[in-house]
């Protein structure tokens, strides 16, 4: 999905081909939503799929922008985004269906590194996207990862904020160090593979939190939904302050002595 992506858009489209370069044996077709651009982005992507096969659905709502935050409002018309995006391409024929948001950087195999976790009883994996943020848990020089509002593990636990483990649960915990995939309840990261058979059946959904747990509720219903920990991709997010950080480290720091019995 894009608004106003002119300055990153060219960074995008090279990674796309880059993707296509690395994943032999498959075709590609592109999705594309876009509403409300004041830039060049819809001239942009239009002259990039001319030589693809694919669509834009590009439409003015004059809706506001939204920085990343878990504001209700965004959640809300996020989750109408991806509907529409989604809703403009069903039903899809192929066998798998790669999610991406615009602003993740991954890596060309991704793809083929996803298929090796892809099993019978897989429906979608998603990767450890890690942020230009280090560590405020237990490893300081290590970067945090990015999706923790996405994040909910097995026992419907949150995913730790500014932690480059994520996980409240000592056993999953062990997996993610130990770089095996962890099984969850929700999960997203930005660009997640699913299968399409399931996607084609599912939507987002939200009442005020993210969209996300509801779109894994029920991927989970035809199979599981894991992390990826060797499976890395990126996110730059602007660098601020935040004004909550020392509360909520002692927080998760308390929950995880609670939840471990320390």
């Amino acid at each position: 999905m894009f608004r106003d992506s002119e300055d990153y858009l060219q960074d995008t489209f090279l990674r796309l081909e880059e993707l296509e370069q690395a994943t032999e044996g498959f075709s590609f077709e592109y999705f594309f939503y876009e509403n409300d651009s004041e830039d060049r982005t819809v001239e942009m992507v239009q002259e990039w799929l001319s030589r693809r096969s694919g669509k834009l659905t590009s439409e003015t709502l004059d809706r506001p922008k939204f920085s990343q935050s878990a504001a209700v409002e965004r959640q809300v018309i996020m989750t109408d985004y991806r509907n529409r995006l989604l809703s403009s391409c069903k039903p899809l024929s192929s066998s798998y269906s790669l999610l991406l948001d615009s602003d993740v950087i991954f890596a060309p195999t991704l793809i083929n590194d996803y298929l090796s976790y892809m099993t019978d009883s897989v429906v979608m994996t998603t990767p450890n996207t890690k942020q230009n943020i280090k560590c405020k848990m237990f490893d300081s020089t290590k970067d945090s990862y990015y999706d923790s509002w996405a994040l909910r593990d097995s026992n419907g636990n949150m995913g730790m904020v500014w932690a480059h483990n994520p996980f409240y649960s000592q056993r999953d915990r062990d997996s993610w160090e130990e770089n095996s995939p962890v099984k969850v309840n929700s999960a997203f990261g930005g660009c997640p593979l699913i299968k399409t058979e399931v996607l084609n059946n599912i939507l987002w959904a939200t009442q005020g939190g993210c969209e996300h747990w509801h779109f894994c509720k029920m991927a989970r219903e035809y199979g599981d939904v894991i992390v990826i920990p060797a499976i890395e991709a990126r996110v730059e997010i602007e660098d601020r302050v935040f004004s909550n950080e020392q509360t909520t480290v002692e927080i998760q720091r308390q929950r995880f002595s609670l939840l471990n019995g320390f």
